[in-house]
């Protein structure tokens, strides 16, 4: 491992069957910086993009999604990495997230979602050309999680999706979210 632009040789790991590489504190380019990976015989590539379960339901955690923020005012932000993390400081209605899926089998998923709201809130949910809004009850608290059933989407073929979810309607006052999980309708 060596950084592309100086040639400087970096200390790397293999924990778990990741890879952790250690960079400088310092990045040698503030917009990009390009590390350099030599390796023996064919790379395989395993996605991370989330997929169907043997059930037919497809788990949409927070930290695999795009989390899409206006150029200014008040920015979302994931409070953490792991499994635990959510986005918070969702207060802004112009902010969305979106997450890339593989569907194995088509047909209508009840959309669960894991999340706390202090306020009553309404979510609109995009994939393919529709597009479905669902109250969102508060919680209590913004630090309140419960896991709830919003509605339902339909999926209608297979293959790479897209699904958006953004908020909906004007009297928008933020949540914090864990988790979306279609779950297959039988």
């Amino acid at each position: 491992m060596k950084l592309l632009s100086s040639g400087q040789d970096l200390d790397y790991n293999l924990i778990d069957e990741n890879l952790v590489i250690a960079i400088p504190v310092k990045s040698p380019d503030p917009i990009n910086t390009v590390i350099v990976a030599e390796i023996e015989g064919d790379a395989e590539v395993i996605s991370n993009m989330p997929a169907q379960d043997e059930e037919g339901n497809i788990s949409l955690p927070v930290r695999l999604g795009f989390l899409h923020n206006p150029g200014y005012g008040e920015h979302a932000k994931l409070s953490r990495l792991d499994a635990d993390g959510f986005v918070t400081n969702w207060v802004e209605k112009r902010t969305r997230i979106e997450w890339m899926f593989k569907a194995n089998q088509s047909g209508e998923f009840t959309i669960h979602a894991t999340y706390a709201g202090k306020y009553d809130n309404m979510m609109s949910f995009e994939s393919d050309d529709q597009s479905a809004s669902y109250p969102i009850a508060n919680t209590g608290t913004m630090d309140t999680f419960i896991e709830a059933e919003l509605g339902t989407i339909e999926i209608k073929e297979s293959g790479d999706q897209v699904m958006t979810m953004r908020p909906a309607g004007d009297d928008w006052t933020g949540i914090n979210l864990k988790s979306i999980k279609l779950i297959l309708s039988k």
